[in-house]
C-alpha cells in the first residue's frame, strides 16, 4: 500500500470515528407506547406510573414535565436516565370537578435532551364509571324546618345505574357541625337492585344555641356543615359522600 492510499485509508477511518461520536445521543423511548390506556376508575384520587427507557447511548436527562390539566399531573424521581435504563414517570389523577363519568383523554409532556423528540407527549386514556349516582337534586341533602321549626329534614335520592345489585350499608353521619339529635334513615343494610332508587332521609335539630342573656334576643342558630357518608359494595362507587345544607 502507497503512502497515498494509507492516507486515504486513515481519512476513511477518521471520518467513520468522527461520525459514530457525532450520532452519539439519548434516545427516549416510552415503554407501551405514546398512547397509553389505563383502564376504569372510579370519582376520586388514583396513582399509578408509566415506564420510559433510554435506548441510545447517551444519558437523557429530563429538564421538565407539564401536563394538559392540574387535574392529572406527572412527576418522576429521574432526572438522568443512563443508556440501557429505564425510569417511572408517576401520575397522579383527580377524577371529580370537570371530569364527568365515561371516556376521558389527558396527556403529558416530557422534556428532555433526546435530539430527536426533544418533547414526547404521552396520552392516556381511561374510562370514569359510576354506578351510584345521586338522582337531580339530590347532589346535597337539604335540611328545612318543619312548621313549629323544631325540627330540620331533608332527604336525597340515588340510583343504581350500574348492571349488579350493590348493598348499601347504614348510612353514616359524617360530620356533623351545628347539628344535635341526628337521626338517619334507613337503620339497616339495603341491597338496590340495576335502576332502583335508595332514599337517605335525615332529621336533627339545631344546636348548640348559646343562652340568651335576661331581655337580650334569642341566640342565632349556629351554622351548619355536616355531611352523610353511604358505604357500598360497588367496585366504583364504594363511597358516596353528600353534604348537608339548611334552608333558614
Amino acid at each position: 500500500m502507497n503512502t497515498l492510499q494509507r492516507l486515504a485509508c486513515l481519512v476513511l477511518a477518521l471520518a467513520v470515528t468522527m461520525l459514530s461520536q457525532a450520532q452519539a445521543a439519548p434516545r427516549l423511548e416510552v415503554i407501551g407506547g405514546l398512547k397509553q390506556e389505563l383502564g376504569s376508575f372510579s370519582p376520586g384520587k388514583h396513582t399509578g406510573a408509566v415506564y420510559i427507557i433510554n435506548t441510545g447511548d447517551e444519558t437523557l436527562e429530563i429538564s421538565t414535565i407539564t401536563s394538559s390539566c392540574t387535574c392529572f399531573y406527572g412527576h418522576t424521581a429521574c432526572t438522568s436516565v443512563a443508556p440501557g435504563d429505564t425510569c417511572a414517570i408517576e401520575w397522579d389523577m383527580t377524577n371529580r370537578g370537570n371530569f364527568q363519568p365515561g371516556p376521558t383523554k389527558r396527556s403529558l409532556t416530557l422534556i428532555t435532551n433526546d435530539p430527536d423528540n426533544p418533547s414526547t407527549v404521552v396520552v392516556f386514556t381511561w374510562t370514569i364509571v359510576v354506578e351510584l349516582q345521586p338522582e337531580p337534586g339530590s347532589a346535597f341533602i337539604v335540611l328545612k324546618p318543619n312548621a313549629a321549626r323544631t325540627l330540620w329534614i331533608g332527604e336525597a335520592q340515588v340510583r343504581n345505574v350500574g348492571s349488579d345489585t350493590i348493598t348499601i350499608s347504614v348510612p353514616e353521619m359524617t360530620r356533623a357541625d351545628g347539628l344535635e339529635q341526628v337521626k338517619l334513615l334507613p337503620r339497616a343494610e339495603t341491597k338496590l337492585p340495576p335502576g332502583e332508587v335508595f332514599t337517605v332521609s335525615i332529621q336533627a335539630k339545631r344546636g348548640p344555641v348559646p343562652a340568651a342573656r335576661a331581655g337580650a334576643a334569642p341566640a342565632p342558630l349556629p351554622p351548619v356543615d355536616g355531611a352523610v357518608t353511604l358505604k357500598s359494595s360497588s367496585r366504583f362507587s364504594s363511597l358516596v359522600s353528600l353534604d348537608v345544607i339548611v334552608v333558614q
